[in-house]
């Protein structure tokens, strides 16, 4: 399909609907993908606005008339994103005159992953043709999509990749969830194991229990510091994260030899993205939710832990990581104690 004939089915659904709000948006290009889907791009966000449609109406319709599943891209957060791309390869530049052997391997690849994916929107989930490195690289996998995805990224493209949990005990992890992590990480091929740092953070669990301090920030510096410091210790080429806020040439760092690489704020991924391709591997959380166990028993507690959650998600909203919709979804999750008391 064209964009002239996209255009009118927009139109024609936006009549039918009494839709009248803004003029014609302007369609710069589409295109059908191999999954037999279709990618719209137009010139912005107020112009893709007006493609959605309250609610998503407007492109639920026009997936039933064209028999595809549709995607909406402003041609402003493209070229935001190879923006992003852009810097993370200069970064790479940078660091490929600094690093071992075995981490200038695993750059590369990263190099040719950052290719495939500024083909984005022409090519979806793009696969990274490339032979499989020998880097002995370490996954922080916390059992969320964003880490999983990474895990998915990689499987095929390292022969010594190697996921490790923190466990920081039952307060933060029920033993399902446990369990659910293990069987991901046999069912994909990949070692793993867990990390006791359930003594290093008692402190933090103590101080959140009291309402002293929200604990996302200080727990996350206490486990990510032992994971660090165990894959230095054994003598890994990488450390690869979920993290998807750095983007740029803040995603990866050298950090005592060690190679960290943020890998879905590298590939400047969205949360659509890393949710569906951890979908494909039936990788999910059983219930969608802000944050651990811990830190959704502490919301009922007051504004002092309702706030920073909160806080974190529009940050994520604000960096283009998540829609409108999933933000909602995520604070939803974060007030459900209060809601809950007016239900």
């Amino acid at each position: 399909m064209n964009p002239e004939e996209i255009t009118r089915l927009v139109l024609e659904i936006r009549d039918e609907l009494d839709y009248d709000r803004g003029v014609t948006p302007q369609i710069l290009r589409v295109g059908e993908l191999e999954n037999e889907s279709l990618f719209i791009v137009v010139t912005d966000r107020a112009e893709k606005s007006l493609c959605l449609g309250p609610g998503g109406r407007i492109t639920a319709e026009l997936a039933k008339r064209t028999g595809k599943k549709i995607t909406v891209y402003g041609e402003d957060e493209i070229i935001l994103r190879r923006h992003r791309l852009n810097y993370t390869v200069a970064r790479i530049d940078e660091l490929l005159l600094e690093v071992s052997e075995n981490q200038q391997t695993f750059l590369h690849l990263l190099l040719q992953m950052i290719k495939q994916e500024l083909l984005v929107p022409e090519t979806i989930n793009p696969e990274t043709d490339t032979e499989s490195v020998t880097t002995q690289v370490m996954v922080a996998y916390s059992g969320g999509v964003d880490s999983g995805a990474a895990l998915i990224l990689l499987k095929n493209h390292v022969e010594a990749l190697h996921a490790v949990t923190a466990d920081q005990g039952i307060e933060f992890m029920y033993p399902k969830e446990k369990t659910r992590i293990s069987e991901v990480c046999e069912s994909l091929g990949v070692t793993h194991r867990f990390l006791q740092v359930k003594s290093e953070i008692e402190g933090i669990l103590d101080r959140t229990t009291q309402g002293r301090i929200h604990p996302c920030g200080p727990c996350h510096e206490v486990t990510m510091g032992k994971i660090l410091r165990l894959a230095i210790t054994e003598k890994y080429d990488a450390l690869i994260t979920g993290e998807m806020m750095p983007t740029g040439r803040q995603a990866i760092e050298l950090k005592e030899g060690m190679l960290l690489v943020h890998l879905p704020a590298a590939l400047t991924l969205t949360k659509h993205r890393t949710t569906s391709l951890s979908k494909q591997f039936d990788i999910q959380p059983q219930n969608e939710r802000f944050g651990c166990n811990l830190v959704n028993q502490q919301h009922g507690k007051g504004w002092q832990f309702v706030g920073p959650s909160i806080f974190r998600v529009l940050r994520e909203l604000q960096a283009g990581v998540l829609t409108t919709g999933k933000s909602l979804k995520l604070i939803r999750s974060i007030l459900h104690p209060f809601i809950r008391n007016q239900e």
